[in-house]
């Protein structure tokens, strides 16, 4: 019996030793654990807390994790003029094109910040106009609106407009009526439609506004849900890749003895906010009403053929045949073609490889320059 306790203690006492040495080992491994993670951490005072702020972490990774997802359009409805999301209501609601007056006592014009596609001609004097297009958005205050001219309506018939304006050449008033235009006419309107300010002068203060020109097109039993093609635009947006175009200048009116500034536009690339802010004349071309100042989205310089008519500077500028041009598009541009086959035709511009352009999703203005003029793009 003595000899079975014996053999039983020394069994226990390497037991026991045999436990005291994991345990010593374990804490050897602890420490070398702990020094690791505060070389990694200087913060973690133990092992424990480094545990708990690993796991934090790796919870907050997870909970932040955002999942990219493709784009689906179905359901949804894009703009013809910008390519943005839009309501049912907007979508069906008939566009707006505008005549701007652009003299020097005109300037600002209001209305422009929520105009979403803005075409520049020039006109007589070496001055240009401005015909805006409005669908989705409606300023409650629209001016000066100026006279109408051909090459005008032959862009305005691609988007079937309410087309308004205040008078016009005799062959723009010619057309108007031949082509059987929607017509909104200062000249000859009901009563709330136009207005003159006091602030500007005669004919550079005639105003109307959203609610006052689909009040003349009820009047007037125009039609107020159209078809038209719209712009060439596209809802996703992509990279053009093309040459760098942080600066656009173009110089419709050189100085003269006469006339000391001329008159040039310009638009410089926002990096933060990807479109172009635009400048007349050196200052920042604001919205008069808003006093926003205006951007652009997509640029498009587009090269066609001018004729001064007569003594008093009318032109005729080819808008239906070819020419040339640009493209410019967040920071950067490249050299187009353009087409418009007829009349009633969608003007179409295309890349050098051919392919028709599809524009970047936004605010587009036209900038239609004279055959053999440059821009000047940095």
């Amino acid at each position: 019996m003595k000899k079975f306790i014996l053999i039983l203690t020394v069994v226990l006492s390497i037991i026991l030793v045999g436990c005291q040495g994991n345990d010593k080992n374990y804490t050897n491994d602890a420490s070398n654990a702990i020094e690791t993670i505060e070389t990694v951490l200087p913060e973690a005072d133990n092992v424990e807390e480094s545990t708990e702020t690993s796991n934090e972490t790796t919870e907050t990774t997870e909970e932040t994790e955002v999942v990219e997802e493709a784009f689906d359009p179905e359901g949804k409805i894009f703009s013809k003029l910008t390519g943005f999301e839009i309501t049912e209501e907007q979508s069906q609601k008939r566009p707006v094109a505008v005549m701007l007056d652009n003299q020097y006592k005109a300037r600002p014009q209001a209305g422009l910040s929520e105009a979403e596609v803005v075409y520049e001609i020039l006109a007589e004097g070496s001055i240009t106009r401005y015909m805006a297009i409005f669908q989705a958005y409606e300023p409650e205050v629209i001016g000066p609106v100026r006279s109408s001219r051909p090459y005008y309506i032959e862009r305005a018939l691609e988007f079937n407009p309410l087309y308004v304006h205040v008078g016009g050449s005799m062959q723009a008033l010619t057309d108007i009526i031949n082509y059987d235009m929607a017509d909104i006419d200062g000249l000859s309107v009901g009563a709330g439609v136009f207005y003159r300010t006091t602030h500007k002068k005669m004919p550079h203060n005639a105003y109307s506004s959203h609610d006052g020109i689909r009040k003349e097109a009820d009047r007037k039993k125009h039609r107020t849900e159209v078809e038209f093609a719209g712009m060439p635009i596209s809802y996703e947006i992509y990279e053009l890749g093309g040459d760098l175009a942080n600066h656009v200048t173009i110089q419709y009116k050189k100085p003269s003895s006469g006339d000391s500034l001329g008159y040039s536009i310009a638009f410089r690339y926002d990096e933060e906010n990807k479109n172009y802010l635009r400048y007349v004349n050196g200052g920042e071309h604001l919205d008069e009403e808003s006093n926003i100042h205006l951007r652009a989205d997509n640029i498009i310089i587009q090269q066609t053929y001018h004729k001064v008519l007569d003594s008093a500077g009318r032109r005729a500028v080819t808008m239906i045949g070819s020419g040339s041009g640009y493209y410019v598009n967040k920071g950067q541009y490249v050299s187009i073609t353009w087409e418009k086959k007829d009349l009633y035709g969608q003007t179409k511009y295309y890349l050098e490889d051919g392919s028709e352009l599809i524009l970047n999703p936004g605010v587009t203005w036209v900038q239609v320059i004279q055959t053999g003029m440059e821009p000047y793009i940095e």
